[in-house]
Parts: structure tokens; C-alpha cells; sequence
């Protein structure tokens, strides 16, 4: 029994509607990038304007500063595109090297300028990298079933 070919555009809808999208290409993002400059604005107005290479889908920033009496002085900010398995929940936020009397945090996010800004801190740190978080949670894989029964009702139509 074939359905009705007014039930096509709501297929189609419901495929659209749950988030899942099939892509044969990557989607590429801008991201700031710099070579260790000596604070943020430096680095943003060195950065220049190209998409990532192929492949390097997250935008990673380093920010080492000193915090001396609660007054943050960069000493080095190095942003650039990376592999996701580079930045991973767990290489974002601070550390503070206590031989140099130094903070970095990294921050990592997935859209296109995202790392405009730099840590100073945790909760910065994990505040500018939702967009990674987000995309972690939310991986194309969980959206299988919906493709599936999405399929299937289009070849239903077909029948």
C-alpha cells in the first residue's frame, strides 16, 4: 500500500525539523589564528581572514598570562584551527604553572569566529567553548534512527 504523495513534504519536514542533515562535504570554518602574539588584540588584528584547512573543524585558543595580584597580563596568546580529537573536553580550562608563575587556559568552540575572545579563567574557558561542548553532545550518530525511518517512508512513497 503506497501513501499518499501529500505525505512527501511532511517526510521531509520531519527530517528537517530533528536535526539531522546528510553532508557529503565538511562544513569549513574561519577561525582567528595566530602565532604567539603578546595579547589578544595583537593577535586578532595579526589574524588573517581564510578558512580552516580540511579536516580542522575546531577553533583552539591558548591564553598564557600571569595573575599578579589580580591583574591579568598576557604573555603569550596562540590561536589556531585544530582536529577535534585535539580539543576535547578535557584540554579545556586552566592550569597554572607554578615554575613560571604563569595561568594558560584553552578554550575551543566550532563556528566561525568563535574565538574572538580569550580565558582568564574556568569558567570563561568552558563559557567560550559551548559551541564544542554542544556538538559533542548532540553527535550526528544519535540521529540514526531518524534517518532510517525517514528512508523507509520515502521509499513507501515510492512503492
Amino acid at each position: 500500500m503506497a501513501l499518499p504523495v501529500s505525505v512527501f513534504p511532511l517526510l521531509q519536514a520531519f527530517v528537517i525539523i530533528s536535526g539531522y542533515t546528510v553532508s557529503v562535504e565538511e562544513k569549513r570554518i574561519t577561525c582567528w589564528t595566530c602565532p604567539n602574539k603578546g595579547s589578544n588584540l595583537e593577535c586578532n588584528d595579526w589574524a588573517p581572514d581564510r578558512y580552516c584547512p580540511q579536516g580542522q573543524s575546531v577553533c583552539q585558543t591558548v591564553h598564557t598570562f600571569s595573575d599578579v595580584t589580580g591583574q591579568v597580563a598576557s604573555v603569550r596568546v596562540n590561536k589556531q584551527c585544530v582536529d577535534p580529537e585535539k580539543c576535547t573536553r578535557h584540554d579545556v580550562g586552566c592550569r597554572t604553572d607554578k615554575t613560571t608563575n604563569t595561568k594558560t587556559c584553552i578554550s575551543c568552540c566550532t563556528t566561525s569566529y568563535c574565538n574572538e575572545e580569550v580565558a582568564h579563567d574556568n569558567n570563561s574557558a568552558i563559557r567560550f567553548s559551548v559551541t564544542l561542548f554542544g556538538s559533542a553532545a548532540c553527535n550526528k550518530l544519535t540521529y540514526w534512527p531518524v534517518f532510517i525511518l525517514g528512508y523507509l517512508a520515502m521509499l513507501m512513497v515510492d512503492i
